[in-house]
């Protein structure tokens, strides 16, 4: 029964990888610093847009936005973040969902980008996900539980855990996107504007 007892061990590793790394997905996501800090981007941001006039100061902006998120947007993003109420709350989840999200075409909401609007897509990539971050996950906890018995010289040991880490690593890039997925997911339900700017985004 050693084999079971083996699997238990490997699959509690897993579990309280994917539980911690969750906590601390979920913790940086509703940090209170991060509304704060978020504020305090928009006011300038809008004044930017304000002071601008017809000359939108498009590098100004961009250098604002990029203390917050890492995703360049459109002018006409930037607008309709900034004019549309309450948009400018998600404009992180945007930025870190870049893979998947989009401003929806209505310009009421956000959608997934037209590579992921299939359903089927958005579950074989959650299928990928899951099945990648379960391999190189037990790979990793393999190695560090029982890469000790092996009787190789310690510089091969040395590899071998570096191989591991390197798992680990990609175990936890997998789990990440998969969480990104999920996020995404819940936005496009959650998150919808009555709003009646439309129009300002093409000024």
């Amino acid at each position: 029964m050693d084999y079971v007892k083996d699997l238990l061990i490997i699959l509690g590793v897993l579990t309280a990888i994917a539980a911690l790394a969750i906590k601390f997905h979920t913790y940086t996501s509703n940090k209170l610093s991060n509304n704060i800090k978020e504020y305090e981007i928009y006011k300038e941001v809008r004044d930017l847009l304000i002071l601008s006039e017809g000359d939108v100061d498009l590098a100004s902006i961009h250098v604002a936005l990029s203390c917050i998120i890492s995703r360049e947007l459109s002018i006409e993003d930037i607008k309709w973040f900034v004019h549309t109420p309450c948009a400018f709350k998600h404009i992180r989840d945007f930025s870190s969902q870049e893979r998947y999200l989009n401003i929806s075409d209505t310009q009421t909401g956000f959608d997934f980008k037209k590579s992921y609007l299939a359903k089927k897509t958005r579950v074989y990539e959650g299928i990928v996900l899951f099945l990648s971050y379960t391999f190189f996950g037990t790979l990793g906890a393999v190695i560090f539980i029982y890469g000790h018995l092996l009787n190789i010289p310690i510089f091969l040991q040395i590899i071998l855990y570096g191989f591991g880490v390197v798992s680990w690593i990609i175990a936890l890039a997998m789990l990440h996107l998969g969480m990104i997925l999920s996020d995404t997911e819940r936005m496009i339900k959650r998150a919808s504007f009555n709003s009646n700017q439309e129009l300002k985004l093409h000024e």
